[in-house]
């Protein structure tokens, strides 16, 4: 690699994103560079963004990302040069106590620790946690790997089931993955939405039943979905608190 330096954009304060360059950082031997294709922006990016969240700054947000692999570390077997990953955000950190302070120089050990820095051209990662993938997998869709992982642990805390009649209660991106996570799981899904463009993604996607909440009684179309028993499990992928924690009739 002849390049020196990338670019990356750095969250300085509320508010106050910059575009900056930065050495790239060099693997160690049990580490990967990988050239960065995609990067999601998760709800937690946001708050880090708009200064809801108390991370220290500067910092490289994004850890939903997927790429190649530039370069690899001389303890590294299991990759090579150009393949095609994913990278497990939840990388843990035994050299750094803590998110350090200083200039952007200083990222890369922070960025390792909170597992971001996804918001750039390459970002080092542990061989450990990289997934390789297949040539024929989508990159975009790859992207996804991270929020699916969440998706599928909390389907396996609401202990969803062949038969079982679940309602997710929104269907923003994690409301479709779990929409179709438990479909997969062999259950009949009920999602609510008031935003027609969604409702419509989420019928598209295979809903069983799809709901306007703002025009139809859902709690009543459960009860007859149910037989009156209700649901097994609800689902709520909202960012509102109100309905999340709101008392909006039994489901």
């Amino acid at each position: 690699m002849t390049r020196t330096t990338m670019t990356v954009a750095v969250c300085h304060a509320a508010n106050d994103i910059r575009y900056q360059q930065v050495p790239i950082p060099q693997p160690a031997a049990d580490e990967v560079l990988v050239r960065i294709a995609y990067c999601g922006f998760c709800p937690s990016d946001f708050r880090v963004y708009d200064g809801r969240s108390s991370q220290r700054l500067p910092l490289i947000l994004g850890h939903e990302l997927t790429g190649w692999v530039e370069q690899v570390g001389t303890g590294v077997t299991r990759l090579s040069v150009g393949d095609r990953v994913v990278v497990n955000p939840a990388e843990p950190c035994y050299t750094v106590s803590g998110p350090p302070e200083g200039p952007p120089e200083q990222v890369r050990a922070h960025a390792r620790w909170w597992g971001r820095g996804g918001l750039g051209q390459f970002r080092i990662a542990k061989e450990s946690s990289i997934l390789q993938l297949k040539p024929s997998t989508d990159l975009i869709g790859a992207s996804f790997a991270e929020p699916l992982a969440c998706v599928l642990h909390g389907q396996k805390r609401a202990h969803i089931r062949p038969g079982a009649l679940v309602v997710v209660v929104g269907s923003g991106p994690i409301g479709l993955l779990h929409m179709l996570s438990a479909k997969v799981a062999g259950a009949r899904v009920t999602v609510s939405e008031p935003y027609p463009s969604r409702l419509a993604q989420a019928t598209k996607l295979g809903a069983d039943v799809a709901v306007d909440p703002t025009q139809q009684d859902l709690a009543e179309i459960v009860r007859s979905e149910s037989g009156g028993w209700g649901a097994d499990a609800v689902i709520m992928a909202v960012g509102n608190k109100v309905a999340s924690e709101g008392p909006q009739g039994h489901c």
